[in-house]
């Protein structure tokens, strides 16, 4: 069954994806504004991240879907405690 749950998670996994390769190419050309600009999004993205984390934990869902999330989640944690505090 395809529940709106599926389609978050995949948005948010592509942009998450296409925003690190975003961060990695502004790294790589020195345009420090855009890294940080790019950084608050994708901490941002742990906003839809942790919803579908918490809709899959009270479903029982797949083990590689929480798993997945959780190392998503705790990427996006050492990101914002590492560059922002």
């Amino acid at each position: 069954m395809n529940t709106p749950y599926n389609l978050i998670f995949g948005i948010s996994a592509v942009a998450f994806n296409l925003l690190v390769a975003g961060v990695f190419i502004a790294t790589r050309h020195e345009k420090m504004q855009t890294v940080r600009k790019l950084g608050v999004v994708m901490i941002a993205l742990g906003i839809p991240f942790t919803a579908v984390l918490i809709h899959t934990l009270m479903i029982a869902g797949n083990t590689n879907v929480i798993l997945s999330l959780a190392v998503v989640l705790i990427y996006l944690l050492a990101e914002l405690l590492l560059d922002f505090i």
